[in-house]
């Protein structure tokens, strides 16, 4: 099976978002707290239940935006595969033998 370079890079751009996406998920908490403290000594201090609420916004938006990530990969990656020139075949053939099977043309060169 071999696949055109146009394709190639597809994937590879499609597989790039996915795994980003996933790193987002994955450290969207961590990130999320410490964006959170940023603000925090930038502003000089707050209500505790003020910070809680910026905390959860700053970790809801890096889930989002993994979450974005990763379903545009994998959308991206699916419509690559099912598009109808993802394979390259480079096979010649004669004509169908008896049994249903194609019969390969040598190429001389």
């Amino acid at each position: 099976m071999k696949v055109s370079s146009k394709h190639l890079f597809l994937l590879f751009v499609a597989t790039i978002s996915i795994v980003l996406g996933i790193v987002f998920i994955m450290n969207s908490a961590k990130w999320g707290f410490n964006n959170a403290e940023i603000f925090l000594v930038n502003r000089g201090g707050m209500d505790t239940n003020q910070f809680n609420i910026i905390i959860k916004s700053k970790i809801e938006s890096y889930e989002y935006l993994g979450a974005i990530f990763t379903l545009l990969g994998g959308m991206f990656l699916l419509f690559t595969i099912l598009s109808k020139d993802f394979v390259i075949d480079k096979i010649n053939t004669d004509e169908t033998n008896n049994e249903g099977n194609l019969n390969v043309k040598e190429i001389e060169e």
